[in-house]
């Protein structure tokens, strides 16, 4: 039996960093693609005591190809590859972004999944969660921390579905940039209807 080797977040990181290198918009989505698949099967975040998987992102990003024009919702940011940045939508897993230079975007958390099984939906409800679990967890001899990524304990094998970005109207050309789990529990968060399920796009 092959040991789950755990250096998957340092992998991933590596790969943030590949974004520089497309150049088409064909190879773009199945780049996100394949870091949907290490972020679904590979990756969890842990917000101070509480481990979340992630069920629902979506992709944004703009450079010197990847005009305004079709990516104009992507908000603008100077950060590290991988680092999290809070913003008016929720919160993003960071590419490497440089303001100045041109180039930005991020992976945005839309729907998680907490360790006891219950599904977090929406970004804002995602960011809510992540922050108070941190907030939660502190103490004045341990101060909260932010919600990091972490290796999954055990590799899952999930192959993710894809549709188009919520409210986005670049992707009605058909650009599937938001990717997601296949779950029953979709229609119920909080005992209402997921308005913006990624199942009914």
């Amino acid at each position: 039996m092959v040991e789950y080797r755990k250096d998957k977040v340092k992998i991933f990181l590596n790969e943030l960093e590949e974004v520089k290198k497309i150049e088409t918009e064909k190879d773009l989505q199945k780049y996100f693609e394949g870091l949907a698949i290490t972020l679904f099967n590979q990756i969890d975040i842990l917000a101070g005591k509480d481990r979340y998987s992630l069920a629902e992102i979506e992709f944004y990003y703009q450079n010197a190809i990847f005009k305004d024009g079709q990516y104009k919702d992507t908000y603008a940011r100077t950060k590290t590859a991988g680092s999290l940045f809070w913003h008016l939508s929720g919160i993003d897993i960071c590419f490497e972004s440089n303001e100045k230079e041109g180039y930005f975007g991020g992976i945005l958390i839309r729907s998680i999944v907490k360790e006891d099984g219950s599904l977090i939906t929406g970004p804002m409800c995602c960011s809510d969660e992540l922050l108070n679990s941190c907030v939660q967890s502190s103490s004045i001899e341990k101060p909260s921390i932010i919600p990091i990524l972490v290796d999954k304990e055990t590799e899952l094998n999930i192959e993710p579905l894809s549709t188009i970005r919520q409210g986005i109207e670049a992707d009605k050309d058909g650009w599937k940039f938001c990717f997601y789990t296949k779950r029953d529990s979709w229609k119920n968060y909080k005992g209402n209807y997921y308005s913006a399920r990624p199942d009914k796009r």
